[in-house]
């Protein structure tokens, strides 16, 4: 048996049965060695979806859902400026600005291009998923700390999960607020077909690096075949997001007995 590493299964399956908006605020498990300032093994996530809406309309959603976090803490607690209106800027459109790199999904030669930008964790063994997920954290994530509060979506189809692609873009996006992701949304993947073919291929992926193969989820699947409805979805980590706006620089204090064991052994903030 597992810890669940999100409700998102399950939520579906109840979207398939008939229900048109749902949410849950409850724990999460990650055991992958997230113990970090942002990163815990047990979290709190509110997670939501609702049928009929499109990826805009979510972002306005969770806007509205932050602002109304920030007035119920008050002024005296939320410290975290919120600008009135968050940022919003595409992936593509983030890679220009900040890395000074064009972003082509798949494209073999990220890793040179990133190497001759003086992006020093890139290594010229790096396939594009690495090279892609290194140039975010090292340019992209420093960069939008000064934007304060950030709409980052219009990933490469590659990088869909879960999410719809139309074209060459997964229909998907992140919210970072003063640097720190504390959201990820997508426009839900609704075609069973497809949903069996990514999870086939990331269980071959993490078979390959060694990890236990986590099994199919035949109710999920079940729930797919008899029809999920178009809609977008959103996984917001609680603790983060009070974190960031009580001002917090990691989840020490919205996070009881973290610095108590197991989880202090190791752990330097």
């Amino acid at each position: 048996m597992f810890l669940r590493s999100s409700p998102e299964l399950h939520l579906k399956q109840a979207m398939a049965q008939g229900l048109g908006k749902v949410w849950h605020l409850g724990k999460c498990f990650r055991n992958q060695g997230e113990l970090a300032a942002w990163h815990h093994p047990e979290f709190t996530m509110l997670e939501w979806y609702q049928k009929g809406i499109e990826l805009e309309h979510l972002m306005e959603q969770t806007e509205e859902l932050i602002h109304h976090v920030a007035a119920a803490l008050g002024p005296d607690r939320a410290v975290f400026a919120l600008p009135k209106h968050f940022t919003r800027i595409s992936m593509t459109e983030a890679f220009k600005e900040f890395a000074q790199l064009d972003l082509v999904d798949g494209d073999a030669g990220l890793t040179r291009r990133a190497k001759d930008a003086g992006i020093q964790s890139v290594k010229a063994d790096d396939d594009f998923e690495t090279a892609f997920f290194k140039i975010l954290i090292e340019k992209i994530e420093p960069a939008l700390h000064h934007l304060g509060a950030v709409f980052l979506h219009g990933y490469p189809a590659s990088q869909a999960a879960l999410a719809t692609v139309r074209g060459t873009i997964a229909e998907r996006f992140e919210l970072y607020l003063d640097g720190i992701e504390v959201c990820n949304a997508f426009h839900e993947l609704t075609d069973a077909t497809e949903a069996r073919r990514r999870f086939q291929d990331t269980s071959r992926r993490r078979a390959a690096l060694g990890a236990v193969r986590v099994p199919e989820d035949p109710e999920f699947f079940a729930a797919l075949d008899a029809g999920l409805p178009q809609s977008c979805g959103n996984a917001l980590g609680f603790d983060r997001l009070l974190g960031v706006l009580i001002g917090a620089t990691s989840m020490d204090s919205v996070i009881p007995f973290r610095t108590m064991a197991p989880y202090h052994l190791g752990y330097h903030p």
